[in-house]
């Protein structure tokens, strides 16, 4: 595959738009909106830019010994890890927590376009 013939890589701004993982109307973020809810002030899902300064902005390390985010590099970056679950459905192994969605997994679509925002910089 050429990369000149690849779509650029989406933002975080796009991946707020109808249809896509951080939408409003996509139920499996749904807890990260929420106002006073514990999962919110873990990770604001509220717009990119609350977004955006609880994904990218801290350097911290989480249970994975990775940041939340490490631009460019998806597979060092805790939302993917958290995201990812075993075959019998449990978090992977060396993550602390219910894997998130805690229902379903992500549509591999949205996994995907997570992955491609983190690949191509994580840029707002």
């Amino acid at each position: 595959v050429d990369p000149d013939d690849l779509l650029p890589a989406p933002t975080l701004t796009d991946l707020f738009a109808p249809g896509q993982v951080f939408n409003a109307r996509n139920p499996a973020c749904s807890c990260h909106r929420e106002a006073d809810s514990l999962a919110r002030a873990r990770l604001d899902l509220s717009s990119p830019s609350a977004a955006f300064a609880d994904l990218v902005l801290p350097a911290q390390e989480r249970s994975t010994g990775f940041p939340m985010v490490s631009p460019t590099r998806p597979s060092e970056s805790y939302l993917v890890q958290t995201l990812l679950r075993d075959p019998d459905g449990s978090a992977l192994y060396g993550v602390l927590g219910e894997p998130m969605p805690p229902d379903e997994p992500l549509a591999h679509a949205q996994m995907v376009a997570i992955v491609r925002w983190i690949e191509g910089g994580a840029l707002p």
